[in-house]
């Protein structure tokens, strides 16, 4: 059975690090254990590309927002557990709406931790029920505001470019991209940087924040090759918490947190 890699990302001083010894001691779980305490967690995930991050959410202030998008930038495969001493609804709801995959109070048992690591790293969300109720409403809502600016954006890039930004929303590098591809990782920044220029956007954050949907033409080949990846592609994280909170709240214990 392969196990959860999971990452504390969290100061030393954090209750966080005090679940440890009890995750270590978790047969389904492979603990990094090797990794610095005070480091940011970007870095970490860029450098270990964990299943689950165990994250410490601090003051709700805009840096862990930031920290969420970056993430999810980077590998958005890594479901991400937010833990703080205080959880307001708005607070879980906008920390969903940037990819977190769960909130928990600061000190919840290790019982329930483990619930909630088992969860997220199974596609579902962890947060109570009314939050999950209330978050699905408002992301709905934003899902489904008129786009207008997509189809100009799409009519904007070729077949090529609809097809790289595609494998980008999935969090590949711009090597993975050339060796899918086959192509060299020089003709894939090229591509990149067209599509940075079409879209008045500097990278690839940006790029992720801007689209709700990107796709290549279905069922058109490029070079041979297929538009798409066979896995189904990764939509905005708006659309992708939206579309999860239904199987999600059906399987959430009675007893969960908040």
């Amino acid at each position: 059975m392969a196990k959860i890699v999971t990452l504390i990302a969290a100061p030393r001083e954090s209750v966080l690090q005090q679940l440890r010894p009890q995750l270590l001691s978790q047969v389904d779980v492979k603990l990094l254990t090797e990794t610095p305490t005070d480091v940011d967690p970007v870095r970490l995930v860029r450098a270990w590309r964990p299943d689950v991050m165990l994250l410490d959410a601090g003051d709700q202030g805009i840096g862990v927002i930031t920290t969420l998008d970056r993430v999810q930038a980077i590998n958005p495969a890594t479901r991400t557990l937010l833990f703080c001493a205080t959880l307001t609804e708005s607070f879980v709801v906008r920390a969903l709406k940037h990819g977190a995959r769960g909130c928990l109070r600061t000190g919840t048992s290790t019982h329930q931790v483990m619930l909630a690591i088992r969860a997220v790293h199974a596609g579902e969300l962890w947060a109570a029920r009314k939050t999950l109720a209330d978050a699905f409403q408002k992301l709905l809502a934003i899902h489904l505001e008129p786009a207008h600016d997509h189809d100009g954006v799409q009519a904007e890039l070729s077949a090529r470019e609809l097809q790289i930004v595609a494998w980008m929303r999935r969090g590949m590098t711009n090597k993975e991209i050339a060796r899918e591809l086959g192509i060299s990782d020089t003709t894939v920044k090229t591509h990149a940087h067209n599509i940075f220029h079409k879209m008045k956007i500097s990278g690839r954050v940006r790029l992720l924040q801007k689209l709700q949907y990107v796709r290549a033409p279905v069922g058109k080949r490029v070079n041979g090759k297929h538009a798409l990846p066979r896995a189904r592609p990764r939509t905005s994280t708006v659309a992708a918490v939206a579309g999860t909170v239904l199987a999600a709240a059906a399987s959430l214990v009675a007893d969960e947190i908040l």
